[in-house]
């Protein structure tokens, strides 16, 4: 993977420190900051990044099984006072690996400072529902927390003998306690004091800039899948490509005598922008008209940035696949419904490695 053209800089040792669900994830070190990058191996590009404060880590195999959230660990710039050994608070930073949006933080024990800074191991159940942070102290005085991972609230915690957290799936957790296998239930509590399920508002967070209001509407829509694959339904459909002579219309308007014309051919032209990319690149190389070149050149740009961000609809179709895919087999038939449509739309890319993904 390359990760710029002419750069005077190097990936550090343990560059890959994820892969899962054909995301990876890896350092990237630079002369003024350092970076956490992440690439799909199915689109072959970076899709992410985002800078890095400089005791800031990314942690090995901290990746959830669906390849959208990835873990660092951060320091924050208060010191703790009358604290040996301790220097900074750290916390663990949980990240949106498309949109590099924080979910939220979660404050460390003292403990993973004083072994070092290799001594947590990070583990996500199968569904992406807990989280598990071991502080490996040697063996017996290992500590295990649990979280709800849609909120960053804390589960239990317990000490653990031997190797500690085997696995975790559907609220059960395994652990190796000596010599027998202990496997307890945890109760997942997405709201302690649960409220009534607000479609119109999980719709209106799907696309909010805070990544925790984000991640709980996510969950909220998951464990409603019933109302999930009827909003999505009715809300989350593919653009008609336009007709060839449509197309070739709003082009010619762009260079019409009216401001109007041109401004509605540019509208029209801007919906449907990733349905007929090959025709906007077409007109851009051949045109010689410097104002249709340029207007093509916005609408190119904008498209584009849309989908590198995961602004506004974008950002909504891929929280809806998402939702669709931790559904399971709920999910399962709209995703096919998304997966059939227009060669080339975000969404049916989406919903096509969505699918790749599922059993």
């Amino acid at each position: 993977l390359q990760f710029g053209k002419g750069e005077q800089a190097f990936i550090r040792d343990d560059a890959v420190v994820a892969v899962t669900a054909g995301i990876g994830v890896a350092y990237y070190e630079g002369h003024d900051h350092d970076e956490l990058r992440t690439w799909d191996f199915q689109q072959k590009e970076t899709i992410g990044i985002t800078k890095l404060r400089s005791l800031a880590r990314a942690q090995p195999h901290a990746i959830d099984p669906t390849g959208r959230w990835t873990a660092v660990t951060n320091a924050s710039e208060r010191p703790i006072r009358n604290v040996q050994q301790l220097s900074h608070k750290f916390h663990l930073q949980l990240i949106d690996v498309r949109s590099m949006q924080d979910a939220y933080q979660i404050v460390l024990r003292d403990e993973y400072r004083l072994k070092s800074s290799n001594s947590l191991a990070i583990r996500f159940s199968e569904d992406s529902r807990i989280l598990s942070l071991t502080y490996e102290m040697g063996g017996v005085n290992d500590i295990v927390d649990y979280y709800d991972f849609a909120t960053g609230t804390k589960l239990r915690e317990r000490h653990s003998d031997g190797l500690g957290v085997q696995a975790i799936c559907a609220g059960r957790v395994a652990m190796i306690d000596g010599k027998a296998i202990d496997i307890s239930y945890l109760q997942r509590t997405l709201d302690p004091k649960p409220n009534p399920f607000d479609l119109e508002a999980c719709w209106k967070d799907l696309v909010s800039t805070d990544g925790k209001v984000a991640l709980r509407a996510v969950y909220r829509l998951v464990d409603h899948p019933a109302e999930a694959n009827k909003l999505f339904a009715e809300r989350v459909k593919h653009s008609a490509k336009p007709a060839a002579k449509d197309v070739a219309a709003w082009l010619k308007d762009l260079d019409a005598p009216a401001f109007a014309d041109r401004q509605a051919a540019f509208k029209k032209l801007t919906a449907h922008a990733e349905l007929i990319e090959p025709e906007l690149t077409q007109e851009n190389a051949t045109n010689p008209s410097p104002e249709v070149v340029k207007s093509v050149t916005t609408i190119l740009e904008k498209m584009q940035r849309g989908r590198r961000k995961l602004e506004g609809d974008y950002l909504r179709a891929y929280r809806a696949v998402q939702v669709l895919e931790m559904m399971g087999a709920d999910g399962k038939e709209l995703l096919k419904k998304y997966a059939a449509g227009a060669k080339g739309a975000f969404l049916t890319q989406e919903a096509e490695w969505a699918l790749s993904r599922m059993p």
